[in-house]
């Protein structure tokens, strides 16, 4: 099976989410957004070849208008995509994007989330509850207002955290952050919006370390959860965009 990745060149690490996707034997065949102009011309093609599409977080905004012309090569493949029930698992500016792509829209956050934050689940008892609800890891200076036609499936205090649209998942949260991933992201740059957002970089690590162990089982699960209740759902829906 075929999972077309859609990342940033220092951010294209899927961690756990790539290792439980590979365990369930999925092949990566990955798409830059810095190199739009090298594939946005073979959109139908990379999606007419693709199983599942991932789209990964980015430092990037969608509504800069310096990566619009990436922004929209991106929203393209991502509405060719859901337009032909391919499966979308977007993480953070990818879930953005979907909001994006499908009708709903991105804008700055009144707050930033970082860290390892709570997630509520709208049904607690339902499927999907049972995986999203708990804390995950967030970095996120930016928000979304979902498609009219989603259903939203989780929230934190500060924003809407999943939405499911068809075969799309969008994921506000990052269930993907291996220790690794969160280290790299807390240098540099990420050092000082962590400091910005009250968070202690060294106390996030040390979080972090603890943290992943459950987190990696808990990134499973609901990999397993999308496969099976959101990819294979029967696609019914007709485009609003």
């Amino acid at each position: 099976m075929r999972a077309l990745l859609v990342a940033n060149i220092t951010e294209a690490d899927a961690g756990f989410i790539g290792q439980s996707l590979r365990l369930r034997g999925y092949a990566f065949t990955e798409v830059l957004r810095e190199h739009h102009e090298q594939w946005a011309s073979e959109v139908d093609d990379l999606v007419n070849r693709a199983d599942l599409v991932l789209s990964l977080g980015s430092n990037w905004s969608a509504y800069w208008p310096e990566v619009a012309a990436s922004v929209e090569a991106e929203a393209t493949l991502l509405r060719r995509a859901h337009d032909q029930g391919v499966p979308i698992l977007g993480i953070c500016f990818g879930a953005q994007m979907l909001a994006h792509a499908l009708g709903g829209r991105v804008f700055v956050a009144p707050e930033p989330e970082m860290g390892w934050c709570s997630v509520q689940a709208s049904d607690p008892q339902s499927p999907a509850g049972a995986v999203l609800a708990g804390e995950w890891m967030q970095w996120h200076g930016d928000t979304f207002e979902p498609p009219a036609s989603s259903e939203i499936l989780a929230s934190s205090d500060r924003a809407v955290q999943a939405f499911r649209i068809a075969k799309c998942l969008a994921l506000q949260f990052h269930p993907e952050a291996t220790e690794s991933v969160v280290s790299q992201w807390s240098a540099g740059q990420g050092q000082c919006e962590l400091i910005s957002a009250g968070v202690d970089p060294q106390d996030l690590l040390t979080q972090t370390r603890i943290k992943v162990v459950d987190a990696q089982e808990r990134c499973d699960g609901l990999v397993s959860w999308f496969l099976a209740d959101v990819a294979d759902r029967p696609t019914t829906h007709k485009s609003t965009y």
